[in-house]
């Protein structure tokens, strides 16, 4: 939930124009939910604002937040902020067209009881000068309802610039919603670009009409606005309500949701987060990916990278988290932030960082999985990014998105691959891929039964029967004109279909950042494809250095997938290792491996086991980092097709590994049919 306030203060000039506000997520939480709280502030005027305080009353209803879990050195009266205490941000100087957020995770106290009202109260002042002050509220709801949230792309939005809006809503009872609605009113001053799936303008509303939402159901629209010329940087603009209302059991539903952008001067750092499979499911390994990059002309100091940490998630050890990322305590915990310090960025340098945490094994139906991190440097403005990934125990449809290489570089080709599955028990029909173009990329060429629609590459993939899976390619062209540092994000490949009657759709989602010069190459190489349980994977990972110099400290990092059992250590080549005594799901596996002369390559390797519980349809991948002293990373990523009925397989292996520039290469094609019955058309 969202409120803002903006205040004029004139003399003679300058102006101060402060606006304010609170931005609540869930709208409607559960007891023991776990709160994203932002604090925004903007200056909108054309003076700077000194001696910035923000002073936020902690309301009734929460449980007790440290001091370590709040952003920006927020601290309360007391060692830890409860319920009455003034918690209290010293932001020093604002410039005139700046804005600023700060955050904290609390949590709604265990016993708090249905419709409860917990109230936040925010004041702004400069030294001993108020300045504006604003509140907002939540009201918890301990009943299954409907559910609805909202992440826009950009924060802050470069001025002029439009804003993309992710909406995903679920139906968390246990009947279908009918007569459904989904509403968005629109601020004042904005056009409407774009709304998927049928969205109309009606007025200052966007509408789509949903018909039936089926219990447990989930799904997503998206659509962009333009802020008009009366929007100035330092601004805030809202999205006042955003309405999800249904008939359930002859009674009226709705769910709200808001959210509010800072307008702002381009930012210099980029940044995006990736956390996947998406939907989520009860007891898997997520793996979450936030990449940073400078797009700035002189080198970006103290960046580091915040994460709040998600309720839904198991405990997760320092161990499994890249860069040294940390939180208070022995390991990271729900309503702790983590948070990675990752020095000094060169101009155009980028970093990803990675955890891979476990879902907890028990979750309703349509809940969220709530993820909002930022990033920020010394007097660089912050920036966030966010993701909501909806719950279900019945997510048949699965979607993989991944590219080639990571960095791309600009004028040169990059594919990307999208797998998909049926993991469910039925045929799905119907079936429909869709994967928009990318913002700074042309299409060069894409796998057959493709066609562009708009901006969208689109294939028909019609029936898929139960366990089955697929994959389809497109190559595109980096622009030649992307400086180094900027991303191309994915964020709304989807694949959809018709199960039982019901539509299902799974999302995919990655991001390329962009470097003229990448030192570091690395591959992914599944020795057997598609995977099966039972079966031996044999995985080959090379790592290339592309730059003129040796590069010294040299590691390969990869979150162990949790397809594959328990490996030991006598597996891997090359010392690679885990955390503990073996390595398991969740783990990181590393290997450290020195320093790599310019032009050279180095291979490792280890051998999984495919746990025997690998349903056909799911589809498991492999990340890989390699990263050097001095040096932006690189990533590849594998998705591994599975197939539980064991029907046709194929290997390849080169003859020569390394091979001299300019010679030939030898590649032997091993294929087979291990099923009982005979394969035509073959």
């Amino acid at each position: 939930m969202l409120v803002a306030a903006l205040a004029l203060l004139a003399a003679s000039a300058p102006v101060l124009a402060i606006d304010l506000a609170i931005e609540i997520t869930p709208d409607e939480p559960y007891a023991s939910d776990v709160l994203k709280v932002r604090v925004m502030v903007g200056n909108a005027g054309t003076a700077p604002v000194h001696d910035l305080r923000l002073e936020l009353t902690y309301p009734t209803g929460l449980q007790t937040t440290s001091f370590a879990n709040i952003s920006d050195g927020g601290v309360c009266t007391g060692t830890s902020c409860v319920s009455g205490n003034t918690l209290s941000w010293d932001l020093g100087t604002l410039a005139a067209g700046a804005t600023r957020t700060v955050h904290l995770p609390p949590t709604v106290a265990s016993g708090v009881s249905e419709d409860t009202v917990i109230q936040f109260s925010l004041e702004a002042f400069s030294g001993a000068t108020f300045l504006n002050n604003t509140s907002q509220s939540v009201r918890v709801r301990n009943t299954p309802r409907l559910a609805v949230f909202i992440d826009p792309a950009a924060d802050p939005l470069p001025h002029g610039q439009a804003q993309h809006y992710a909406i995903s809503f679920a139906n968390q009872t246990t009947q279908a919603s009918t007569n459904s609605e989904l509403r968005v009113s629109l601020p004042a001053d904005t056009t409407l670009v774009y709304a998927s799936d049928g969205g109309v303008q009606v007025g200052d509303e966007v509408i789509w009409n949903l018909e039936i939402v089926q219990a447990g159901q989930a799904d997503r629209r998206h659509f962009s606005l333009l802020p008009g010329a009366t929007w100035e940087s330092g601004e805030l603009m809202t999205i006042e309500t955003v309405q999800f209302s249904g008939t359930i059991d002859n009674q009226a539903a709705d769910a709200i949701a808001r959210t509010a952008t800072r307008i702002e001067s381009a930012p210099d750092l980029s940044f995006h987060l990736s956390f996947g499979p998406d939907p989520a499911r009860p007891g898997t390994l997520m793996v979450g990916r936030l990449t940073v990059a400078n797009q700035g002309l002189d080198t970006a100091s103290g960046v580091t990278v915040e994460l709040p940490y998600p309720r839904f998630l198991n405990t997760t050890s320092f161990a499994s988290i890249s860069d040294d990322g940390s939180c208070s305590g022995t390991s990271c915990v729900t309503g702790n932030i983590v948070r990675w310090e990752l020095g000094n960025l060169q101009p155009g340098e980028g970093r990803s960082v990675f955890l891979p945490p476990t879902t907890v094994s028990s979750i309703p139906n349509g809940r969220p999985l709530l993820v909002q991190a930022r990033t920020r440097a010394d007097n660089r403005a912050a920036v966030w990014h966010r993701q909501t990934l909806i719950f279900g125990q019945d997510r048949p449809l699965t979607l993989e998105v991944e590219a080639d290489r990571k960095p791309a570089r600009p004028g040169e080709p990059l594919r990307f691959e999208l797998s998909y599955g049926n993991a469910g028990s039925a045929a799905a029909t119907d079936t429909a891929l869709v994967f928009p173009v990318p913002a700074g990329t042309t299409v060069i060429d894409f796998s057959a039964g493709g066609s562009v629609q708009g901006d969208a590459l689109v294939w028909e993939t019609g029936l898929l029967q139960a366990g089955q899976t697929g994959r389809h390619w497109v190559r595109v062209e980096v622009d030649p004109v992307l400086a180094d540092g900027e991303l191309i994000r994915i964020d709304q490949a989807r694949f959809s279909g018709q199960l039982d009657f019901i539509s299902r759709t799974a999302w995919g989602r990655t991001q390329v950042r962009v470097e003229q010069e990448p030192a570091l190459e690395v591959a992914l190489n599944p020795g057997m494809l598609p995977i099966r349980p039972g079966s031996v994977v044999p995985i080959e990972v090379s790592v290339t250095n592309r730059s003129g110099e040796t590069l010294d400290g040299l590691r390969l990092e990869m979150p162990y997938p949790a397809a594959f059992g328990t490996t030991s250590f006598a597996n891997i080549t090359d010392d690679g290792v885990c955390s503990g005594t073996s390595c398991l799901g969740g783990n990181v596996l590393a290997w450290d491996l020195g320093s790599l002369p310019a032009g050279q390559g180095r291979s490792v390797a280890f051998q999984g086991v495919v746990g025997s519980g690998l349903a056909s349809g799911r589809l498991p991948t492999l990340n890989v980092r390699a990263i050097a002293q001095g040096q932006g990373d690189a990533w590849s990523r594998r998705t591994l097709l599975t197939d539980s009925q064991d029907r046709l397989s194929v290997a390849v292996v080169a003859g020569q590994d390394p091979v001299a520039s300019g010679n030939d290469v030898e590649y032997r094609l091993s294929f087979g049919n291990p099923s009982q019955v005979a394969t035509t058309d073959a």
